[in-house]
């Protein structure tokens, strides 16, 4: 029969007519269908094939019959019939998982070219359009992100980059809430890369973490498993995109001093200023998400670096202020730690000045001498601090932080020295403890030279400090010891006024 068709179809119409009603009839039909298609009979095939599945799907070849009835009518150009038959075949193959991997190869090979000549009728139409109205009509599969993936696959393969991003945006945005829209969004990011578009890359990378991040609608109702699949995706992006913004606003700020000045020679604002400072605010955000979304990453110390480094960039003093302290004291052991209390304590030069501000960065420089007692920085820090105590009128607090620094070691540099002599020496004689003011502007002017502009001033202080001594003496009664005192100050400090 194999060998001459023409034979073997009057037999089928023979058998087919002489025994309607055989067990075999279903199969006979089927062949016979197979020998109209294989003539290009496509409309008799269509209605042997219709034969069959009128038999009912117990038949063997119920769901191979609905298939070749779609290959029919798509041969014939109606597309609208070619797609019902190719559906119903998909409604008997497709699992309740919606999954295909776990079918006979048979059945998955069958499934598979259903889905891929769904997708090249789409592609004749309004692409991803066609489906949703199409569907609309004929009721949504619980399979339907598998009809706009397989045209999404078939667009990319024609290098219709655009048109398979679209596709794949089509299905999430029907369907925003399905257990494969964050997959979806990987396929628009992947077709995009593939075309080469850097910039729309960087958008769906944003567009997927906005969508699929952790504090969303979307990762409260995922169950365990998808939120273990977005996990790694979502540290990925949400890393590259604040170092996507970061080095934007970097390449934005260098580029701006080489902008045209104004006449008289001032740097006029450029429009590259306020463009580097979004991008720094940019990635500030996406560097605090990262954070906020996985506060226990290894990696949190350098983003939080990072985050205070971009806002202090942006002119988010404050802000990166409260960074910087974060990284510092939340994570001493960070390589970066010192550096960053270290920078906190710049920030607040950048900040107006006021006694408010003035207490913060003594308690930042506190801390850092007290966290990082061996950094190098750690004696300068401290003298500053005493310095604003004093300045403050926090005496005791002065001596007690000047005391510190003196007592340090490895010993601090001469001028680190001078400053604790000096703060101790004011705060002494500001209390009125005046033997301990003399003794600390012994110190001072020990290590003052000759010609600094502070010396006079410690000269009389340090005269004043034993004058009150003898005075002290004098009112106790003690006039021997109150003369001794008066002496002292003129064989000590002969030049004091």
């Amino acid at each position: 029969m194999n060998g001459d068709p023409a034979r073997s179809l009057a037999t089928l119409e023979r058998l087919n007519a002489d025994w309607p009603d055989s067990t075999h009839a279903a199969e006979a039909q089927f062949r016979r269908g197979e020998s109209y298609f294989a003539a290009a009979d496509y409309g008799q095939a269509e209605v042997a094939y219709a034969r069959v599945i009128e038999a009912g799907p117990e038949s063997a070849h119920f769901a191979n019959a609905l298939y070749m009835q779609g290959w029919s009518g798509f041969k014939q150009g109606r597309y609208d019939d070619a797609v019902v038959s190719f559906t119903a075949t998909l409604d008997q193959l497709v699992p309740e998982d919606n999954s295909l991997d776990g079918l006979p190869r048979g059945d998955q090979e069958l499934a598979q070219d259903c889905l891929r000549m769904l997708a090249v009728v789409f592609s004749y139409q309004q692409g991803a359009d066609t489906i949703a109205r199409t569907y609309n009509q004929l009721g949504v599969r619980p399979y339907q992100h598998l009809l706009y993936q397989s045209l999404g696959e078939l667009y990319l393969s024609q290098e219709r980059y655009r048109d398979s991003a679209e596709t794949y945006r089509a299905f999430n945005q029907r369907y925003a809430d399905s257990p494969v829209a964050h997959r979806f969004q990987m396929h628009v990011i992947a077709a995009y890369e593939a075309g080469g578009f850097p910039d729309l890359i960087v958008a769906e990378k944003q567009r997927y973490v906005g969508l699929f991040g952790v504090s969303g609608p979307y990762w409260q109702q995922a169950d365990e498993s998808v939120q273990d699949e977005l996990r790694p995706r979502l540290r990925q992006f949400i890393e590259e995109l604040a170092e996507y913004h970061h080095a934007a606003a970097q390449a934005l700020a260098a580029a701006a001093p080489e902008a045209s000045e104004q006449q008289d020679g001032e740097r006029a604002e450029q429009p590259g200023d306020a463009r580097a400072r979004t991008h720094y605010l940019a990635a500030s955000d996406y560097y605090q998400l990262f954070i906020n979304s996985f506060p226990d990453d290894p990696a949190v110390p350098e983003m939080g670096y990072q985050l205070a480094s971009s806002r202090l960039e942006a002119g988010e003093y404050r802000a990166a202020i409260a960074s910087y302290e974060w990284v510092a004291y939340g994570f001493p052991e960070f390589s970066q730690a010192a550096d960053a209390g270290y920078r906190a304590i710049l920030g607040y030069e950048q900040l107006p000045g006021g006694e408010e501000v003035d207490r913060a960065r003594i308690d930042s420089e506190l801390a850092f001498a007290t966290t990082f007692p061996t950094d190098p920085r750690a004696a300068t820090v401290l003298a500053h601090a005493a310095d604003a105590q004093l300045a403050l009128g926090e005496y005791d607090a002065a001596i007690f932080t000047a005391q510190s620094l003196a007592a340090r070691q490895p010993r601090p540099g001469q001028a680190e020295l001078l400053t604790a002599s000096l703060v101790m020496g004011h705060g002494y004689f500001e209390l009125q403890q005046h033997a301990e003011a003399e003794v600390a502007y012994s110190e001072a002017l020990a290590l003052l030279d000759s010609e600094d502009e502070r010396r006079p001033l410690v000269v009389d202080r340090f005269a004043a400090s034993i004058y009150r001594q003898g005075e002290t003496a004098a009112v106790s009664g003690e006039h021997l010891q109150a003369a001794e005192q008066f002496s002292r100050v003129v064989s000590l400090a002969p030049a004091s006024a």
